[in-house]
C-alpha cells in the first residue's frame, strides 16, 4: 500500500480515486523546446575564411564561470571550396579568433555565456579527443549535417572543427541549449 502527504500535510492512501500526484517542470537538460520556451536556445554562426597556407578552424567555446553547461544539438557545417574533411575536437584550447554571431530563439531571451571562436591554423591538431578520426567529407555547396550527436561541453571546454586542407574556409551553423549548473 503506497501513501503520500497532501497539500494539507495529511497522509492519503494512493487509489483509484486518490491518484499520485504529478509535478512536471520545464526542463532545459533534455528539451530543446523547453529551452526555447525559457530562452535558452542558441541558433550560432561562424565563418573561417580560406588562408593560404592555413587550416581553417572554428570553435563553440564554453569560458571558465559561464556557469552553465552547453549542449551542441545539430550542426550544419559547409566548405568554401573542394572538397574537405571535418574533424570534430572537444578539449580545452581556446581558439584567438572572435567571430560569428549568436542569436536566442526567443524574442525576448538574454544573451548567451558562450562564444563563437575561429582561427587560421599553421598545423592541425595531432590527436582527436573525440576517437573520431574523420567526421565526413563534404564537398563545396554540400552540407555535412551533424545531428542527433548532442556534443556536452561543459566550462574551460570548446568543440571545434578543423579543415583538413589549407586554403579551404569553413562555415558552421549550429543549434545550442544552455543549461546553468546546479
Amino acid at each position: 500500500m503506497s501513501a503520500f502527504l497532501d497539500e494539507n500535510g495529511e497522509l492519503v492512501t494512493v487509489s483509484e480515486t486518490n491518484k499520485l500526484p504529478v509535478t512536471t517542470y520545464p526542463n532545459t537538460k533534455t528539451s530543446a523546446i523547453e529551452a526555447a520556451v525559457i530562452g535558452k536556445l542558441y541558433k550560432a554562426w561562424a565563418t573561417a575564411p580560406a588562408t593560404t597556407a592555413k587550416y581553417s578552424a572554428v570553435q563553440i567555446w564554453n569560458p571558465v564561470g559561464s556557469g552553465v553547461t552547453l549542449v551542441v544539438a545539430t550542426a550544419t557545417c559547409y566548405n568554401s571550396a573542394g572538397t574537405m574533411k571535418w574533424y570534430p575536437l572537444l578539449n580545452q584550447t581556446k581558439l584567438t579568433g572572435a567571430d560569428g554571431f549568436i542569436v536566442n530563439l526567443k524574442a525576448d531571451g538574454g544573451a548567451s555565456n558562450f562564444q563563437i571562436l575561429k582561427e587560421e591554423l599553421a598545423a592541425r591538431t595531432a590527436n582527436n579527443s573525440l576517437g573520431i578520426s574523420v567526421s565526413s567529407v563534404t564537398p563545396n555547396g554540400t552540407v555535412l549535417l551533424i545531428g542527433n550527436e548532442y556534443y556536452t561541453i561543459p566550462e574551460g571546454w570548446g568543440l571545434r572543427y578543423e579543415g583538413e586542407t589549407v586554403n579551404v574556409g569553413m562555415n558552421l551553423i549550429t543549434m545550442i541549449i544552455e543549461y546553468e549548473n546546479t
